[in-house]
C-alpha cells in the first residue's frame, strides 16, 4: 500500500520519503534521527560540533573521532584520490574565503573579499588508523563535507529503509534521491534558473541521482559573483561553460561527487572524463548556452528520458 509522504527538515533541506509498503512510525522517526545526527556530526557551520572540533585540533595532533566522522572522512578522501582531487573536502577556509561561512539561507550580500589564490593539494592531509577510529592530522586546511555527507546519509538511510521491509521507496533529500524497487517512478530534472520547472523527466526504478548547480547557490561578494562548486585541485571557483550537471549512479554520494566534477570540467571534457573514472555512471548537463547533452549510458538508468 502506498503511504503519504513523510517529510521533515534537516541537512539545511527538506527531505522526502516515500515508501510503498506500510512502515511503522518508530521506523520513520528512527530515520529523521539519523539525518539530524549526520547534520549534527558533519556540518562545518555547527560551532563546537564534532567536525569543528577537529577542524580546530593542532596540526600533527592524533584525533579520536566518531565512528561516522571517521566513516564519512575516509570515503572522501577515497573519492578524492580516484577524482584526481576535482572533488576534495579540504576547501573549508576557500569557502570561507568567499564568504559561504554560514547556511546557505543565512547568507547575504557581502563586501569585496580576498582573492582566491591556488592551493597546492596535498596528497598526504590525515593518516587513518582503523583500530580506535584514530587520524593523525597532517593539515591546516578546514574540512568541508558539504554536500557528500548529505549523500552518503541518503545511502545509508535508504538502506535501513530496505532493511525494515520497505520493497518500494525513494529517499529525497533536496535533490539527492535513492530510487529502489521493480516499479517504475517518474522523476524530473529542474531547469537550470527555474528550480520549479522540469528541463527533463524520465522513469527509473533503481538507482541514484543527484544535481550540482551553479546558479541556485550564488551570491555577490563586492563586485564578484559567486558560487559554492570550487576545483579542488586548485582551490579556485570553478569557471567552466557548465552550469548544471544531473548524475545518475550506483550511489547518491558517487553521484553528488560527479555532478560536482561535471561542473568543473568543460561541456566538452566531462563526458569523457566521466566515463573513464565512472563507467556506469550516466549524466545530463546543460551549459550556459541552454545547450543540454546526454550520454550514453543513460540507458542503464531509464529506458525513457523526456526532454
Amino acid at each position: 500500500m502506498r503511504e503519504d509522504p513523510y517529510l521533515f527538515r534537516a541537512m539545511n533541506t527538506e527531505v522526502k520519503v516515500i515508501g510503498e509498503s506500510p512502515w511503522q512510525d518508530n521506523y520513520k522517526e528512527e530515520l529523521k534521527r539519523w539525518f539530524k545526527e549526520v547534520e549534527q556530526t558533519c556540518s562545518r557551520f555547527l560551532p563546537s560540533n564534532e567536525l569543528d572540533r577537529f577542524n580546530k585540533a593542532t596540526l600533527g595532533t592524533v584525533v579520536k573521532v566518531s565512528p561516522m566522522l571517521f566513516e564519512v572522512l575516509k570515503r572522501a578522501m577515497h573519492y578524492s584520490t580516484i577524482t584526481n582531487g576535482y572533488f576534495n573536502p579540504l576547501v573549508g577556509k576557500s569557502m570561507e574565503r568567499i564568504g559561504y561561512d554560514r547556511s546557505f539561507e543565512q547568507m547575504a550580500e557581502t563586501d569585496e573579499g580576498p582573492n582566491l589564490v591556488i592551493e597546492k593539494r596535498e596528497a598526504f592531509p590525515f593518516q587513518f588508523a582503523d583500530d580506535g577510529c584514530k587520524l593523525l592530522k597532517q593539515t591546516e586546511q578546514k574540512v568541508d563535507l558539504g554536500g557528500f555527507a548529505k549523500g552518503w546519509a541518503v545511502d545509508q538511510g535508504a538502506r535501513f529503509m530496505r532493511q525494515v521491509g520497505v520493497a518500494e521507496g525513494q529517499l529525497n533529500a533536496g535533490g539527492d534521491l535513492a530510487i529502489w524497487g521493480d516499479q517504475e517512478k517518474l522523476i524530473g530534472i529542474a531547469h537550470p534558473e527555474k528550480e520549479a520547472i522540469d528541463i527533463a523527466q524520465c522513469y527509473m526504478n533503481e538507482g541514484s541521482v543527484a544535481t550540482s548547480n551553479k546558479v541556485f547557490r550564488s551570491w555577490r561578494q563586492g563586485s564578484i559573483k559567486r558560487h559554492h562548486l570550487l576545483n579542488g585541485q586548485t582551490g579556485l571557483q570553478a569557471d567552466s561553460d557548465v552550469v548544471q550537471a544531473t548524475v545518475f549512479a550506483k550511489t547518491t554520494a558517487e553521484s553528488e561527487i560527479i555532478a560536482k566534477v561535471l561542473c568543473i570540467l568543460t561541456f566538452d571534457q566531462g563526458f569523457s572524463w566521466m566515463l573513464d573514472h565512472f563507467p556506469y555512471a550516466a549524466a545530463l548537463i546543460i551549459d550556459e548556452n541552454g545547450k543540454v547533452k546526454v550520454s550514453h549510458t543513460i540507458k542503464y538508468y531509464t529506458k525513457k528520458l523526456m526532454l
